[in-house]
This record gives C-alpha cells, sequence and structure tokens, in this order.
C-alpha cells in the first residue's frame, strides 16, 4: 500500500470526507448526499483507504476482507434493483475496481476520477475519526482544501449503539471480542471525539471542518442537511429530499442493563470530562445526563 505524494496522473481526490462517528447518522447521510445531483459518491460507502494505510496494522483490521464483503453485498444489491442492464453492469464495474484493486494513492484517485467534473465529489468512512496525525496529513497532501464532517453523538448512547450492532453481526449472545468490547482500546478510542477534533482541526482549518451532533439530525433533520449542503457549497433544494426523518439502520428498542450502562459510565467518563473542556452546552447537557448536573458544574466551572 502506497501512500506517495500526489500528482495530475492519480485522478482526482475528494472534495470533502465524511469521518464518522460510527452510529451516529452516517448511512443516512451517504443516502441523503447520493441523491443530490451535484454531489458524487462512490458506489460503496465506506471506502477504508487511509485506515487501510494509517491504522491497519495497530488495530489488527482485516480491511481488504471487509471492503472485499461490502463490495459482494453492494453487487448483489444493485443486481436486485431497479437499474437498466447498462446501469447495472456500470454499477458493477465501479464497486469492484473498489473491492479488488491493490490500494495505493493512484487507485484512491481512480475512485473519484469517475464523479463528474462539475460535481463536488467526496467520501464517508467513519473509521478516519481514529486515523493518527500521518493519516491526517496524508489526506490534506492529497487534497489540500478537503473538507471533513464530523457527527457526533453522546458518547454512551453511541456506545450502546455500537454494541447492539456488534452482536447482532455476531449472532450471538456471547461475549465480544476483546477489540470491541466497552473496554477495549478501538472501543474507547471511537467515543474520544475531543482527541478527533485536536487531531484534524491542527491540520484542517475552522471553515474546512463541520461539527454536527446526532441529536439534530433526530430533532431537526432538515436544518442538519441544508447545513451540510451550505458547507459543501451545493443547493439544498436541488437536491428535492424526502422523508428526512427516516432513520436508516434504526435498531430494535432495547434497554440497557444496569451492569453494562455502569460499566460505560465508568470506561467512557474520561471522554466526556475531555468533551467538557471544549464548553460546548450540548457536550455539557450529554454529561449532566449520566454524572449529574452538579458533578459537571464542577467540571465546567
Amino acid at each position: 500500500m502506497s501512500d506517495s505524494g500526489a500528482n495530475s496522473s492519480n485522478g482526482r481526490y475528494p472534495d470533502f470526507v465524511c469521518i464518522g462517528a460510527q452510529k451516529a447518522g452516517t448511512t443516512w447521510l451517504h443516502q441523503k448526499l447520493a441523491r443530490h445531483p451535484d454531489v458524487w459518491l462512490p458506489a460503496l460507502k465506506e471506502v477504508h483507504y487511509f485506515d487501510a494505510v494509517h491504522l491497519h496494522d495497530s488495530l489488527g483490521a482485516n480491511l481488504d476482507a471487509a471492503r472485499r464483503a461490502a463490495a459482494i453485498r453492494s453487487i448483489q444489491s444493485a443486481l436486485k434493483g431497479n437499474l437498466t442492464e447498462a446501469q447495472k453492469l456500470l454499477r458493477i464495474r465501479s464497486i469492484t475496481s473498489i473491492g479488488v484493486r491493490e490500494l495505493s494513492d493512484a487507485w484512491y484517485g481512480a475512485i473519484f476520477q469517475e464523479a463528474p467534473a462539475q460535481a463536488i465529489c467526496g467520501e464517508i468512512t467513519p473509521e478516519y475519526a481514529m486515523l493518527p496525525p500521518q493519516g491526517v496529513e496524508h489526506m490534506v497532501r492529497l487534497q489540500p482544501g478537503i473538507k471533513i464532517i464530523f457527527i457526533m453523538r453522546d458518547p454512551i448512547d453511541r456506545a450502546w449503539s455500537a454494541l447492539r450492532m456488534m452482536k447482532k453481526r455476531t449472532g450471538s449472545e456471547g461475549p465480544l471480542p476483546i477489540r470491541d468490547r466497552p473496554h477495549g482500546r478501538k472501543f474507547l478510542e471511537r467515543a474520544d471525539y475531543a482527541a478527533t477534533l485536536e487531531r484534524f482541526q491542527r491540520q484542517i482549518s475552522k471553515a474546512n471542518f463541520l461539527e454536527l451532533y446526532f441529536d439534530d439530525l433526530v430533532e431537526r433533520p432538515e436544518a442538519l442537511l441544508q447545513q451540510v449542503c451550505a458547507f459543501l457549497g451545493v443547493d439544498f433544494a436541488a437536491g428535492k429530499f424526502k422523508r428526512l426523518d427516516k432513520r436508516i439502520h434504526r435498531g430494535e428498542p432495547a434497554v440497557m442493563e444496569p451492569e453494562t450502562y455502569n460499566r460505560l459510565r465508568q470506561e467512557l467518563a474520561p471522554a466526556y470530562e475531555r468533551l467538557l473542556n471544549l464548553k460546548n452546552p450540548l457536550f455539557e447537557k450529554w454529561y449532566s445526563r449520566h454524572y449529574g448536573e452538579q458533578t459537571a458544574a464542577s467540571h465546567i466551572g
């Protein structure tokens, strides 16, 4: 896998990237933006390039296999869809080029070269939220003017949703793999939004970094999508968006066991405390919800 510098022969790189967070509405955002005539997204939602280069060894993730599996699922979905035969073939070719080619800057650039010249192109991969500084630098080197979207969700709510998703995927009520349990490194890093913000905002200007919140997606989805369109420089009305209040991958209602909740409170407390230092009223609300307003007040001064 190469992380060599960009040049004109390597194709086009994304104008924007949504870096997550996982279980914070990124699939909803992908489906809405994919319908906008002036926005282009890859046939696969999660390309997993920068994390494959910069996180693969440290997290032990088999991203190549995951990408191939996602490609197969997307091809199966395309074959069942209402596209014409020609459209299906083009879509399958695009999916295959993402799923099986050897990763490199040229491979990544070739993906976005398919976008119409006049369109804004981008991708959504929540795993990018955990990129180290060199991963962020790699993004900026390929596309110096890149715009970043980061959707944050109350860490305990996000964690509970993720735990349920992982149990559903494994099809087992047994224990999760160590790396995905509430005390696992990967699990805790996903909740550390303050660290993600710090790593990205060191290299990306505030004008090119959009902070969004899952609370707003639930309570005022149209306003949130208008904010995204304005950030990307596309006309919201041109999207002709419908059913903005329809959630994607909504999990079945489930009560969190007290043991799980207490474990999450204990393990994620440092992440909440770092968020308090950012003086954001919503972060303070999240903290108060789980740790008590009096305690929160003592932290925010």
